[in-house]
């Protein structure tokens, strides 16, 4: 039936909204639950986190080497590249934990295909991204103690990379 003037009381037009009325408001009471226990702290204390900066920024320096090189994965493994970043280690040796990110002197300048190779490679075993990851450890290693040993490396970067080796001695790996 098609709408006219004639017939717009016909009972088809939509009523007019009210709002209801607000509703009462109530206090709010929270009773105690009494079998819950408190934390008494258990379990071992974390130890600090290793935190160099420096050594980061380090990493990220456009024009650098990808030190992971990690076969199959990375494209020009001896050419410099502007997409290397820091790639921290993922195991538990390297002080990855629970809500923990790896110490910075268990770094590698890596680039993005290697860093995701490393990170979350479903292509490979655990082991074999542990044992890439060791490789480059290795060659950063090196890095650092030919740049520690310079005579023009500059301040800063010779006392970042003193730190990361030192820590890297107590921990057994330098």
């Amino acid at each position: 039936m098609k709408r006219t003037p004639m017939n717009r009381g016909s009972g088809f037009a939509r009523p007019a909204y009210t709002a209801p009325p607000p509703a009462p408001v109530r206090p709010l009471v929270r009773v105690p639950n009494y079998g819950i226990q408190p934390y008494s702290g258990g379990g071992l204390p974390k130890e600090p986190r290793i935190e160099i900066p420096h050594l980061m920024l380090m990493a990220r320096r456009p024009g650098q080497i990808c030190l992971l090189r990690v076969p199959d994965v990375c494209l020009y493994p001896g050419m410099q590249r502007d997409d290397c970043c820091g790639c921290h280690g993922n195991g538990f040796e390297y002080g990855k934990g629970l809500g923990r990110k790896a110490d910075d002197c268990f770094v590698v300048r890596g680039c993005a295909r290697c860093h995701l190779f490393i990170d979350s490679s479903y292509n490979a075993t655990n082991e074999q991204r542990q044992d890439a990851f060791r490789a480059g450890l290795d060659r950063q290693i090196a890095e650092w103690r030919y740049l520690r040993a310079r005579s023009d490396t500059p301040a800063k970067d010779r006392e970042a990379v003193a730190l990361a080796l030192e820590h890297l001695r107590v921990k057994g790996y330098a």
